[in-house]
């Protein structure tokens, strides 16, 4: 499929022959969904849709995915500033999307994710992973990166993780020091962290309240420590910069 004037490169229908593991990953998710009913549409020039309604559309989506009144200019931003955006889907109508970026670092191709929201109505269906699982076959990445407070977030990654960071262990494993040369390029380079603690993957107050109106459930018991051990606080606007060794 060619590129149209929305630059939309490719449109994936999830079918029956998907591996059913795959949105087992996500917590709660139901085992049943008609999975050639869920098309992650890639937008190959994000920025082509500036003027476009639909980016009222990824608005209120994210908005009501949060839980928060975010504005219009962040959202903006995470959706037509990137490299790549995923528009999902559901029998047809658009329940959600996911943003990302590839560039190069130390000889490593690295994904990061710039933020994945589905509507409220359609969360614990594994659709996040889905878009992620998408975006990792077609750049095929070394490292994946994303800032968050989400610990669904941190799982969701490190399911596709040889290793990663931050971790609920305090023995550096054999990557540690390329993840924490990573870690500190994104968190200081590209996102501009001013207090950003190399060591623990962590800052204080990034975002200066919570994202999201709810505290995310998650039940993985190493997700649980991670945060645990960060003492990461949501209200504060803590935020991690997870930073994952691909599993080849």
């Amino acid at each position: 499929m060619g590129l149209n004037k929305m630059g939309i490169e490719k449109v994936t229908r999830q079918n029956k022959a998907v591996d059913r593991e795959l949105v087992k990953l996500a917590r709660g998710a139901s085992t049943e969904i008609d999975n050639s009913n869920i098309i992650i549409s890639q937008i190959s020039n994000p920025k082509s849709l500036s003027d476009s309604p639909i980016v009222k559309e990824l608005v209120a989506i994210a908005r009501d995915g949060f839980g928060t009144s975010m504005t219009e200019e962040d959202v903006r931003n995470h959706v037509l500033n990137v490299d790549f955006l995923h528009l999902i889907y559901v029998e047809n109508t658009l329940v959600g999307f996911g943003s990302y970026d590839v560039f190069g670092y130390l000889d490593k191709k690295i994904l990061y994710i710039n933020g994945i929201v589905v509507k409220k109505s359609t969360q614990k269906r594994g659709l996040a992973i889905i878009s992620l699982n998408s975006a990792i076959n077609t750049n095929n990445p070394d490292i994946l990166v994303a800032r968050t407070q989400n610990p669904v977030i941190y799982h969701l990654i490190s399911k596709y993780a040889q290793e990663i960071y931050p971790n609920k262990d305090d023995k550096p494993g054999p990557l540690y020091e390329l993840c924490v040369s990573i870690g500190w390029y994104v968190a200081v380079n590209r996102l501009g962290m001013k207090k950003y603690n190399k060591e623990l993957f962590f800052e204080e107050g990034t975002y200066s309240t919570a994202l999201n109106d709810e505290v995310p459930i998650i039940r993985d018991g190493n997700t649980i420590e991670v945060f645990k051990r960060l003492n990461l606080n949501r209200e504060r606007g803590d935020s991690i910069i997870i930073v994952a060794v691909v599993r080849k």
